[in-house]
């Protein structure tokens, strides 16, 4: 893969520009990518204080934090990365929700996994509207719409996409959840 090519690179950066705020970020989440908590962490906490305090850092840092409660989704911490994440996209969002065309997916995704399913269907719904061939926010959508047993909406929402040959094994085990079928 490419993190360590991206990791040498934001360490170089890192080095000749004494701590910048964007080669910090970038090393965490390849920390991250790579598996690597504590690094992650390390590099995080600096790119937080190193950060000034604009909509362009605190989005940064929101992606961060979501991207980094997702990799280590099953592990401890990753709730408290979710959190920290939203406090970041939510500052984003007050101030400007049009920012980035990231941002609503990115904050649907980080309520997701931070456990506020309804907040991220809420979301996640009007991402899916506007975009509705946004897979990674539609995928998000559905595992929230299936933490809160809502079976009728995965089938609304899976339904166009039944047909298609490249649909991915998870999504297929969604529609058999939804549609009341026992797993393979």
């Amino acid at each position: 893969e490419k993190l360590p090519e991206a990791l040498r690179a934001f360490s170089t950066i890192n080095h000749h520009d004494q701590g910048r705020p964007r080669a910090l970020v970038g090393m965490a989440l390849c920390y991250a990518g790579l598996g690597d908590r504590a690094r992650f962490e390390m590099f995080a906490l600096e790119a937080g204080q190193k950060s000034p305090r604009t909509m362009q850092s605190w989005y940064r840092l929101g992606v961060m934090y979501v991207k980094a409660a997702e990799r280590f989704r099953d592990r401890p911490g990753a709730f408290r990365y979710a959190q920290l994440g939203l406090e970041y996209l939510r500052r984003v969002f007050a101030a400007r929700p049009e920012y980035h065309p990231d941002l609503m997916p990115t904050l649907g995704l980080g309520l997701h996994l931070a456990g506020d399913h309804r907040g991220a269907v809420v979301v996640l719904e009007e991402v899916v509207k506007q975009n509705p061939q946004r897979a990674d926010a539609l995928l998000t959508l559905l595992l929230s719409c299936r933490k809160l047993n809502r079976k009728s909406r995965v089938r609304e929402l899976l339904a166009p996409w039944m047909g298609r040959p490249e649909l991915p094994p998870s999504w297929k085990e969604l529609w058999r959840w939804a549609q009341g079928e026992p797993s393979p």
